[in-house]
């Protein structure tokens, strides 16, 4: 009896951690795996705002300009995001220019960051226009 006990144990603790390293991978890719995205940022500069901390208290010399991107793929997926520029110095985006980021389905990565026209894809140059 022991041994049928011990066996069903053991295949529990098996299945229970194949299932918490699925389930770990899957968010891993879906909020940490990102592809490179393209978008324009809008003519319209966001208003410049002081920013506020996790807690929404207001952080003292700090200011953010929220944006609204609708990011462009390699595949040619429209992905629309938030960001959040902050800083002490902060300066808003150039209206107008293109900006590069990794994007995932759920954040940004990395970035974004202003690249030259010429550096973006021409398939994903005309869907940003």
């Amino acid at each position: 009896m022991k041994k049928i006990f011990l066996v069903i144990l053991a295949f529990l603790i098996v299945l229970l951690g194949f299932f918490i390293f699925k389930n770990g991978n899957e968010y891993y890719q879906n909020r940490y795996n990102g592809e490179v995205a393209y978008a324009k940022v809008p003519d319209k500069i966001p208003s410049k705002e002081q920013a506020k901390d996790s807690n929404n208290k207001v952080v003292k010399g700090v200011y953010t300009y929220k944006y609204h991107f609708k990011f462009v793929n390699e595949k040619g997926q429209v992905i629309s995001m938030e960001h959040y520029l902050s800083g002490e110095h902060v300066k808003p985006l150039k209206p107008g220019s293109i900006v590069k980021a990794e994007v995932s389905n759920q954040l940004i990565v990395k970035g974004p960051n202003t690249v030259n026209i010429s550096d973006v894809p021409k398939r994903i140059i005309n869907k940003l226009n």
